[in-house]
């Protein structure tokens, strides 16, 4: 995205009407000519912020469902260590609500119950 030039600048050397994006060097007036370089790097992070927040929310809505899957499956082997996934669950940023959900597919999957109260801390 470009960033347009600051309003009248035809007293500072550039014609009006100069396109978004010029090169900040065709502003002769050096405290305009820094604002508009200000403003482009400025708007630069813009972009890159939010091309990054893009990127993560693309990640969370196509790896994180495969992520729990695997978490699952890898977990469903006896002996299961209830405390050791719900601790890395919790290091990970998982909610309370997917730990939960996590906890309880893996206990029904090997047909068996989480330690008493491991459930209940969960769901408060």
């Amino acid at each position: 995205m470009n960033v347009p030039f600051p309003p009248n600048m035809s007293s500072s050397g550039v014609p009006r009407g100069f396109a978004s994006g010029g090169d900040p060097a065709e502003i002769t007036d050096p405290i305009t000519r820094a604002a508009y370089e200000a403003a482009i790097k400025q708007n630069s992070e813009k972009v890159w912020r939010n091309g990054a927040q893009r990127d993560l929310d693309d990640i969370v809505k196509t790896s994180l469902p495969k992520l729990e899957i695997e978490i699952i499956r890898m977990y469903s082997v006896p002996p299961v260590a209830f405390e050791e996934i719900t601790e890395y669950l919790e290091l990970g940023g998982f909610t309370n609500d997917e730990r939960l959900r996590i906890i309880s597919s893996i206990a029904q999957k090997i047909q068996t119950q989480p330690p008493a109260g491991l459930l209940n801390n969960l769901k408060d």
